[in-house]
């Protein structure tokens, strides 16, 4: 390695910002950015402990509306009998956010809407973030 490139070297890694830095560029970024009112949190804070699980064969002629990966693409719900469903679903209410866990690099977000009148169910391959006052679901879908 030659002089000039080795202190080239040394000058970044020196000059490299500390996380006091970048702390205080991002609240310097924050208090300018006139976004008032906004709180930072993750994810994890928002999201439900478990769907309440549903076992439509339990109501072979009950109606549900079901949220599932394969019904995605069309973002509409399947509306179907109980008797047709094969596996332990999650209750879900409208205004709730899901997110698919299958394959994450493709982005399958889905705010839960008002298709029916029947109960909302959901596939167990969705994270459930149930509606909170605090965040629009659309911003997080």
């Amino acid at each position: 390695m030659d002089g000039g490139k080795k202190n080239r070297m040394t000058a970044a890694l020196v000059n490299r910002p500390t996380r006091a830095d970048v702390g205080e560029a991002s609240q310097s970024i924050r208090q300018s950015s006139g976004a008032r009112g906004w709180r930072r949190t993750t994810l994890g804070t928002l999201i439900a402990a478990r769907g309440k699980s549903v076992n439509p064969s339990k109501k072979p002629n009950g109606i549900f509306e079901l949220y599932s990966v394969p019904s995605f693409p069309g973002r509409s719900p399947e509306i179907i009998a109980g008797k047709e469903i094969g596996s332990n679903k999650q209750e879900v209410h409208s205004r709730s956010v899901l997110l698919c866990k299958i394959n994450p690099r493709i982005n399958r977000a889905w705010v839960v809407g008002d298709f029916s009148k029947h109960p909302k169910i959901a596939s167990t391959e969705w994270i459930i973030f149930p509606e909170n006052e605090a965040i629009e679901p659309s911003f997080l879908s």
